[in-house]
C-alpha cells in the first residue's frame, strides 16, 4: 500500500537526517586554508552555533571538470538538502501517508509523494 511506502520513506529519512551533523548546512567557496586543494570548488559547512563548524562534504575529484559540471554547484546543492529540509520531507510523506490510509490518490493520477518515496527508498 501506498501509505506504508509513505512512511518507510519519511522514517529512512529522519534517520539519516538524525545522524547526519546538526544544520542549517552552508556552503563556502574555498577550503580551510591558503593552501587549500579545494579553492574555489566549494565545501560545505554547519553553521549550527552549538557546533564549532567545520567542513562536511567537499569535492574529491578534479575541481575543474571537463565534463562542464561544477564541484562548487554540487556543494551547493548537497548544502540545500541538509538534515533540516530532510526533516521538513519527512514530515510532508508522514502527512501525505495519512491521507493515503483513507484513499488512494494514485487511483486518480500519479501520486508526486509516492514517486518521491520511490526515489528516496531506491537510493537505500
Amino acid at each position: 500500500m501506498s501509505a506504508d511506502k509513505l512512511r518507510r520513506a519519511a522514517d529512512l529519512l529522519r534517520q539519516r537526517a538524525a545522524a547526519a551533523t546538526p544544520g542549517p548546512w552552508t556552503v563556502t567557496g574555498q577550503g580551510p586554508g591558503p593552501d587549500s586543494v579545494n579553492r574555489g570548488c566549494g565545501q560545505v559547512w554547519t553553521t549550527n552555533p552549538d557546533l564549532y563548524g567545520g567542513d562536511i562534504a567537499e569535492p574529491s575529484g578534479d575541481c575543474y571538470p571537463r565534463s562542464g559540471y561544477s564541484p562548487r554547484d554540487d556543494m551547493t546543492w548537497i548544502a540545500t538538502v541538509g538534515p533540516d529540509v530532510g526533516a521538513g520531507m519527512a514530515a510532508a510523506l508522514d502527512r501525505h501517508a495519512e491521507d493515503h490510509s483513507t484513499y488512494d490518490c494514485n487511483d486518480v493520477e500519479p501520486c508526486a509523494m509516492t514517486a518521491l518515496a520511490d526515489l528516496i527508498l531506491a537510493g537505500a
